[in-house]
């Protein structure tokens, strides 16, 4: 590993972050067949996500 991978992997479980990952653009495609309202589901997967994170 490089020397800032290692520091950020030093912070990450010093400070107890969590990390998550969701992918939107898999629930897109498996919840619409429409190109348009999938690329809107995405942005509205990823805003979800980090609001949640806010509360």
């Amino acid at each position: 590993m490089g020397q800032h991978t290692c520091t950020i992997s030093k912070v990450i479980i010093e400070q107890d972050i969590h990390i998550f990952y969701i992918d939107g653009f898999k629930i897109a495609r498996e919840e619409a067949t429409d190109v348009e309202l999938q690329l809107r589901m995405q942005g509205i997967a990823f805003q979800g996500a980090f609001s949640l994170h806010l509360l």
